[in-house]
């Protein structure tokens, strides 16, 4: 990981670097004849096992035969290498992303240009004494597109669209202003034609001919030859590695679930590693994922960044705090953001504990272990105390509404044998999982255990006051067999029904 993320902070340094040069003067061409197509084929082909890693379609569309043309390979390099990196970051498993690559002659210029579809045509095949002008190089994806009004500004340096699935990878916005900036260098030009959710074509049209560069330009010799790049120098210095596989760790199921919601990878396999050997895990990409988690698993501990797409660590914890169903899970929030008015604002938010980026791992381990151990030996105590009455157990005051909710439903329907679970999930708003997760959570008790330790508890207070037989308080408590009664009773307090009291 350390590796990776060094070699993509020199590229982005080398970026900066070549953006000075440029804004300098000192960046100049240095053209060689060689042969066009093969130059693009080869630095293509190292986005392959990329493609493959990602279960990606990638086509590399171009003739088989030679074209020469004079071009600077660097130049052309980092130009696809960054619209490929794009298109593969902005793809989903299962997209496409084509490289095609074009010549035209002079006499074809003209019709190219009133012709829209030409990046989707196959370059015609050379013909004795045919010169070609120009390669056109064109990168199609599959993936997010980029809405109208912005594509211009695409170009811009240092410019990110605001959008959730651009802010998901991290982009500088520096790799298409300096493409811009190259291609221009290379007398030629570069277009973009997108549509919002069906991917975007990125056409670059360079001159080939010597004709089109000065003298100082071209460098004149023997034709280099053409290497492919090895692994890993050139996408994965701008794509970091899928981390390990979203879902829950494999580990004892009675160890307590802690939800990871961070939407950079890396730091989510970072976190994972120091939390795994000691409690189950769960993992989710960003903050809209991590709720929906949240609500399906019912965790016993949210560790979450603050600034991810969709929905930001604030408001994650504050729907979470707000909402009957998590109400009880406690959070601890990360960022980057060390002021104190953001850890106010994450505090008020109703989160349980904030650490700022970076933290120490084994503090991050500590934190959460006694959040968890708070909330066991909440649970014990409720346990202990458990009372007709939630007012005397000490659970915050979202818990303590919902208890109060789920005892009124308990009290209503103390003597109907046939109040259950099901209806008892109903009468809450929630399924019966969710309600088994929440008193478990909260009481330590099963929703079945805890309906029938109300109704023996009540018995148990009628028989102290002698208010009707054992029959009598059996069915008024709900219980409608006078055997099975007895023996949960006994069990409960050590004594028969009859001898209570």
């Amino acid at each position: 990981m350390i590796a990776r993320n060094s070699r993509r902070l020199l590229r982005l340094v080398n970026q900066l670097l070549d953006f000075s040069k440029l804004e300098s003067g000192q960046m100049s061409l240095r053209v060689r004849e060689m042969d066009v197509v093969d130059a693009v084929r080869t630095i293509a082909a190292s986005f392959e096992s990329l493609a493959a890693r990602k279960r990606i379609e990638f086509v590399i569309d171009a003739i088989e035969s030679p074209i020469l043309g004079w071009v600077d390979r660097d130049a052309v390099e980092k130009i696809l290498v960054n619209l490929l990196s794009n298109a593969f970051k902005f793809t989903e498993k299962e997209g496409k992303v084509v490289v095609r690559v074009l010549c035209h002659s002079e006499r074809s210029e003209e019709s190219d240009k009133s012709d829209s579809s030409v990046v989707a045509r196959r370059a015609p095949l050379p013909q004795n004494g045919t010169r070609y002008s120009f390669v056109t190089i064109a990168v199609s994806d599959t993936g997010v597109g980029i809405p109208a009004h912005l594509q211009q500004k695409i170009f811009n340096r240092f410019y990110q669209v605001d959008d959730t699935h651009t802010r998901e990878q991290e982009g500088t916005g520096i790799g298409l202003a300096l493409t811009k900036e190259l291609v221009e260098l290379h007398h030629g030009s570069i277009a973009v034609e997108s549509a919002q959710g069906r991917g975007s074509t990125f056409t670059v049209r360079l001159p080939i001919e010597k004709e089109s560069y000065k003298a100082e330009e071209i460098i004149e010799g023997e034709v280099p030859a053409l290497v492919r790049p090895p692994a890993g120098t050139i996408h994965e210095l701008s794509l970091p590695k899928e981390s390990v596989e979203i879902g829950e760790s494999v580990t004892d199921e009675s160890q307590p679930l802690v939800l990871i919601i961070e939407d950079n990878a890396d730091m989510r396999r970072y976190i994972r590693s120091h939390i795994e050997d000691h409690y189950r895990v769960a993992e989710a990409a960003n903050g809209e994922e991590g709720l929906n988690r949240a609500f399906e698993t019912i965790p016993d501990l949210v560790i979450s960044d603050v600034m991810m797409p969709k929905m930001d660590g604030f408001e994650l914890c504050r729907k979470l705090k707000t909402d009957q169903k998590t109400s009880h899970i406690p959070v601890i929030l990360l960022t980057a953001k060390a002021a104190d008015t953001h850890k106010l604002e994450g505090l008020e938010t109703g989160a349980d504990d904030y650490l700022v980026k970076p933290f120490d791992a084994k503090e991050l381990l500590l934190r959460s272990r006694n959040l968890i151990e708070q909330r066991k030996r909440m649970k014990e105590s409720f346990q202990r105390e458990l009372v007709v009455k939630p007012s005397g157990v000490k659970v915050n005051s979202a818990d303590q509404q919902f208890l109060k909710k789920v005892f009124d439903g308990v009290e209503k329907n103390l003597s109907n044998s046939h109040y259950d679970v099901d209806l008892l999930a109903q009468d809450v708003s929630m399924s019966r999982m969710q309600l088994h997760r929440k008193l478990k959570a909260i009481t330590g008790y099963s929703p079945g255990e805890l309906l029938r330790n109300f109704r023996l508890q009540r018995a148990a207070e009628l028989l102290k006051k002698k208010v009707g037989t054992v029959s009598e308080i059996t069915y008024e408590v709900g219980f409608n067999n006078l055997s099975y009664f007895s023996k949960v009773f006994r069990e409960k307090y050590g004594v028969n029904p009859s001898e209570f009291g």
